[in-house]
This record gives structure tokens, C-alpha cells and sequence, in this order.
């Protein structure tokens, strides 16, 4: 966490760029435990603009854009991952939809199958948030907002949705019709039918073409570009957090045209963010266009390193003796980008031996891999287990396994690890022992809280981040 005395020359050093405009203070922190999904309050979000025509410059995987956000969001405290993902796109003075759709409107026009879908059932099963966004044209903005919220309200990562009012009736010269107070609360009024909660989004760079005076439940995103430099994009920006205060206000940075400076920071997104954040108070989102997502964040290789396993592997369990031991999860084992379970171990017993485990089951084995990393949370000691099945029922029924034992924590810890270090349990035999680890054979990891099974024990465990790192 960065510290106070950081912070400060950070501020003081914004402070002094911007002069004279003047400059608020960060927002209140907020404790990292809570669901990123309940409702907006005073999180901020950090993550990506995306779309079909930006994207194409990535690898645009799920599990691509999802790692990207993650690794954004590692620049700052107190932020959750956060898309505004354009499901609708300008075409032929219309909107072109990524799904299939019921209409007969001449200016509206659909996909054969949904592009989007399997994209938000993901990000809500890891709690990044989505602002679905679309580009009218001169379709009717009504029945866009139904059709789009009929087919992804059911997903709990959005939070609401939102219009480019570039592209407001207008196809041509990218300035758009200016929004009305009767439109914007229709609009955010059709929103709420489908879920109270929701918020509606608008962006464009012009503070005269929103609406005039409505600010309840609206976010208002500049997408300004083309500054000679970040002091001056900032001032801008300040005079668009102090137009809509209140309100939330949202920026796309890092278009192209103003690499030339923002290309000369050692870190771009974070450096640009932190100076955002303790410029301008009523700073709710921050979003990386896709444009130019692979220049800063290209040391995201799937090829070395998994993405979280918790979005990636193929399925995630919880096994449990039938001598007594239980367990606990919510609805969900996976919530919020969390794995959680409470384990209630049982005694030792004549009828068999006690155990507990979370079971992350893998796609492939792991021979492409040298070790990884999990940062987690758990009243006890845990094991990390690799589940080889030369000690199964196709080997020699030992069960014994390499583990590797990791400390108790009661706040977030990363552990790195290398295969190297794993060993098989003291109670393992001669004939396990003479079994060297042959990853070929692993297809799952085990984690195990370290409980005396000479007596009923329990334990909370829990899980945000687990990959796998392949060797040099």
C-alpha cells in the first residue's frame, strides 16, 4: 500500500502541474473485503474502453482482457477492475448489435450468435463490473436500451449502461445531438425497469452537449484526446470533474495521438491514474482505450504465466471426508473473484481418515511449468498439493502427493513457489518417496488447510489469485 509520505509529494507534485485550477483530495478508502458489484458507492474503477474495432490490436480473449484488468487495478489500492464494453457499434448510419435481436427496425442490425456472452458470465463470476455502451446513429435509442438490457441484464457484472453521444443521431461529423433533461431521465428511466440499481453512462469530450441540469444516478465519461501534454489534459479534465460535481465522472485515456507524451512515463496507466485520483475527487472511473491496450500492457504472456485459474481452470470443488467433516460456501464457491469456504474437520476416527480440500482442476497438467503464485487468506497454516496420479488408483494408491506448506494469514498474501521446493508428507513410504514429481502426471491442485486431524478443527480459506509460471 502506498504510503502516506508518497502520497503527499504525489499530490503536491499534481498540485503544482495544474496551477492555478484547483485540486481535491482522493476518495475516502474502502475496504478491499467488500463486493466490488454492490452498487457503485465510492470505489473507484480502473479497467478498459472496449470494442470490436479497438480490440482487434490484442489477443482479445476473455481471459486476456480480464488479466489486463486485474493487472491494472494492481497499480492502485482500492480500485475494481471495470469495462466499458460497446456492444453496439456505429454501421450505415445505424447500430450494429453483437447478438441476435428481435427487431424489424431498418437502422438496427444484429449478429447470428452472441459475441458477448460467455465474456460477461465470466467477469461476473470474478466481480469486474461492465458499463454496457452503445453507438445509435440515427436508430432509436429506446428500443437499443430494451434490446440490449433484455439480453445481458440477467449477468451481475453489469451496472449499468450508457450511450457515446458522439454518435447520438448524428453518422456524420462525430459531434452529435445534444442530450436533453427528458431524454436522459427516460433513458435512465428504461434502465431501472430491468434493474433498480443501474446508473446510465454518458460520454463525449463536450460538457455542452449532456444534459443540462440531471445528474442522479449518471457518470459522466470525457473521451478527449489529442493534449500536448498530460498538465494540459489534466486541467481539462479537472474542468469536467468540477462541471458535473457531484456527479461521477469517468476518462478514456491513452488514445494514439497522445502517445507521444504519455509513451515517455515508465508506467503510463499507473502514472497517469495516480495523478488523476488525487487531482479530481469525484474521479469514479479510469479506462485504458483499446486502442493502444497491447503497447502498455504486452507483458502479459499466457504463454509463461496462466491467467488467474480461479476465471481459467476447469472447474473449481470442495471435497470432504464421510467420517464428519463439512464445509461452508455462500451460493456461489466463487464470488466476487473470491473463493470462500469455512472447513469443519472432523477427528480422527475407526472408520477412516479426516480431510478437507479446495480442488482447482486443471486444463492440461503442468509440465510447461516451473511453479506459480496464490494470494489468499486463511486462518491456518495451508498446503498446496499437487494431485499426481502415480499415487492414485492408476498408480499405487498411496495418495501420497508433493505439497508445500504456506504460513497462516488473516490479510492478503502472495506466496511465489517453485516446484522445486514441494515434498511428499512425512507419512508417505518408501515406495511413494522413489516416485520423483513428474509434472506431466499432475492435473490438479490441491489447497488444504493444515488442521490437526487428532481433533475436530475449522478453518476459512480463501482465494483470489492462483497462476502457474513457466521456467526460464
Amino acid at each position: 500500500m502506498k504510503d502516506t509520505i508518497k502520497t503527499f509529494f504525489l499530490f503536491l507534485f499534481v498540485s503544482l502541474m495544474i496551477m492555478p485550477a484547483g485540486c481535491g483530495s482522493p476518495q475516502p478508502a474502502v475496504s478491499d473485503d467488500g463486493c466490488c458489484l454492490d452498487g457503485l458507492g465510492e470505489r473507484r474503477a480502473v479497467g478498459f474502453r472496449w470494442s470490436v474495432y479497438g480490440a482487434r490490436r490484442t489477443p482479445n480473449t476473455k481471459e486476456f482482457w480480464y488479466n489486463a484488468a486485474e493487472q491494472f487495478n494492481s497499480y492502485f489500492d482500492y480500485t475494481c477492475p471495470e469495462f466499458i464494453w460497446i456492444v453496439g457499434n456505429l454501421r450505415g448510419g445505424g447500430c450494429n448489435l453483437g447478438f441476435p435481436a428481435d427487431t424489424d427496425h431498418e437502422l438496427i442490425f444484429t449478429a447470428d450468435t452472441d459475441l458477448y456472452e460467455e465474456t460477461f458470465r465470466l467477469f461476473s463470476e470474478m466481480g469486474v463490473r461492465v458499463w454496457l455502451s452503445f453507438e445509435p446513429g440515427h436508430a432509436p435509442v429506446d428500443e437499443l436500451l430494451h434490446l440490449i438490457l433484455q439480453q445481458y441484464s440477467h449477468h451481475s457484472c453489469i451496472v449499468g449502461i450508457g450511450i457515446d453521444v458522439e454518435w447520438n443521431d448524428c453518422s456524420e461529423g462525430s459531434k452529435g445531438t445534444p442530450v436533453s433533461d427528458e431524454d436522459a431521465l427516460r433513458w435512465i428511466g428504461i434502465a431501472k425497469e430491468y434493474n433498480p440499481d443501474y446508473q446510465f453512462m454518458f460520454r463525449h469530450w463536450r460538457v455542452d452537449v449532456m444534459p443540462p441540469t440531471v445528474r442522479e444516478d449518471m457518470m459522466f465519461v470525457s473521451n478527449s484526446q489529442m493534449f500536448p501534454d498530460f498538465g494540459t489534459q489534466v486541467r481539462e479534465f479537472q474542468r469536467w470533474g468540477e462541471a458535473f460535481s457531484p456527479a461521477p465522472i469517468g476518462f478514456q485515456i491513452g488514445y494514439p495521438r497522445d502517445r507521444d507524451w504519455w509513451g515517455e512515463y515508465d508506467n503510463p496507466p499507473q502514472f497517469m491514474g495516480d495523478s488523476l485520483f488525487a487531482a479530481i475527487p469525484n474521479l469514479g472511473g479510469l479506462y485504458w482505450v483499446d486502442f493502444s491496450t497491447e503497447l502498455v500492457f504486452d507483458d502479459i504472456d499466457t504463454e509463461k504465466t496462466t491467467a488467474n485459474l480461479l476465471a481459467t481452470a476447469s472447474e473449481w470443488r470442495v471435497g470432504a471426508d464421510r467420517v464428519g467433516s463439512r464445509f461452508e460456501t455462500g451460493e456461489r464457491l466463487i464470488n466476487c473473484g473470491v473463493a470462500e469456504v469455512t472447513f469443519h474437520q472432523a477427528a480422527i476416527a475407526d472408520r477412516g481418515f479426516p480431510f478437507v480440500e479446495l480442488i482447482c482442476a486443471l486444463n492440461d497438467n503442468i509440465a510447461n511449468y516451473s511453479g506459480g503464485s496464490i494470494t489468499y487468506k486463511c486462518d491456518s497454516d495451508l498446503l498446496i498439493k499437487l494431485s499426481q496420479s502415480d499415487f492414485g488408483p492408476a498408480g499405487n494408491s498411496t495418495y501420497s502427493h508433493y505439497q508445500l506448506l504456506v504460513p497462516a494469514s488473516d490479510e492478503w498474501n502472495t506466496v511465489h513457489f517453485n516446484f522445486g521446493e514441494f515434498g511428499q508428507p512425512d507419512w508417505a513410504t518408501d515406495e511413494s518417496r522413489a516416485i520423483p514429481l513428474i509434472t506431466e502426471n499432475v492435473d490438479a491442485v490441491y489447497l488444504v488447510p493444515a488442521l490437526d486431524y487428532q481433533q475436530e478443527e475449522s478453518a476459512t480459506l480463501k482465494v483470489k489469485d492462483l497462476r502457474l509460471t513457466a521456467g526460464n
